[in-house]
This record gives structure tokens, C-alpha cells and sequence, in this order.
């Protein structure tokens, strides 16, 4: 959907007191907001919906737009900020009920995230060991799109 699109239906469901559907209309206007190149505007776009999808309830998209503000805090150098929503998104898949496929997709998104902060951090061990564990997240959960971008990262990097 457009952003134009999604700034309706966004109205839209405001206006209609919405909370699902404006919680996931923010996440599709973060990740458009994000594309397009307006990052700052795509932060606050997916803060909101991963504060309305907390308040709701709705715990697998919680961990997606918390996920997704991780990334692109991590991409524009905020790297604290972003290992703690890393941390904060394990903490909370512990906890979560969701699908097996979903969980293991959400937690190589969030060892893969983990070990771009570590690279950041030159832990160089600490980066390949989560990149590692992504990788098998990926795997199981048949997610090989993903499972493929570890593999390069790990034969991208340096022998000990």
C-alpha cells in the first residue's frame, strides 16, 4: 500500500477507534516510511505501533515493530538503544506464545540484529556466535531467504 493509502486507512481507523487495525496500519506506514527514506519519520511510525500493539495486546506484532525500530536504530549508528530492544524482543519471545515458524523467524531477526551490534562493537566472536545461532533459527524454521544472508555474513568473515 502507498503512504498516501495508508495515511486513510489510517484516518480512517482512528476514527473508528480501531486499535488492531491502526496498530498494523502504523507498521506498514513505518516500513513504507522506511523505504522511502524518511527514517526518522519511520521510527516514531513503528514506536507507535509497537506501543499500541503492546497496549492491545497483540504480542507478535509488538516484537515485529519493536524488531524493525532495532534495525534501523542499529543502521543510523544508535547502537545502545537498539542492543536493548534486542534484548528486550528475547526476553519477551521466551514468554510469547506463537507459532514455531514465527517464533524462529523473530529470534534469527533478533540474533542476526544482535550481531550486527556486536560487529558495531568490534566483538568480532560475539557477532559470529549470534550470527550463528540466527542461522539456525532460519533454518528451522525454514526461512532460507534469511538462513542464505547469514551464510554470507559468516563466509564473509575473517578466520580466527
Amino acid at each position: 500500500m502507498q503512504t498516501d493509502a495508508l495515511e486513510q486507512a489510517l484516518l480512517a481507523a482512528r476514527q473508528s477507534g480501531d486499535s488492531e487495525t491502526i496498530a498494523h496500519l502504523l507498521f506498514d506506514r513505518g516500513m513504507a516510511l522506511h523505504d522511502r527514506g524518511d527514517e526518522q519519520a519511520a521510527i516514531d511510525s513503528l514506536q507507535e505501533a509497537g506501543d499500541l500493539a503492546e497496549q492491545i495486546g497483540d504480542e507478535p506484532l509488538t516484537l515485529r515493530a519493536r524488531l524493525a525500530l532495532a534495525h534501523l536504530l542499529r543502521q543510523q549508528g544508535e547502537i545502545e538503544p537498539a542492543r536493548m530492544l534486542y534484548q528486550e524482543a528475547l526476553r519477551r519471545l521466551r514468554e510469547a506464545e506463537l507459532a514455531a515458524d514465527e517464533r524462529d523467524n523473530l529470534l534469527g531477526q533478533t540474533f542476526l540484529g544482535l550481531g550486527r551490534v556486536f560487529e558495531a562493537q568490534n566483538q568480532r566472536d560475539a557477532a559470529l556466535a549470534a550470527w550463528q545461532r540466527s542461522l539456525g533459527f532460519f533454518q528451522r524454521g525454514g526461512h532460507e531467504e534469511w538462513a542464505e544472508l547469514i551464510r554470507h555474513l559468516l563466509s564473509g568473515a575473517p578466520e580466527s
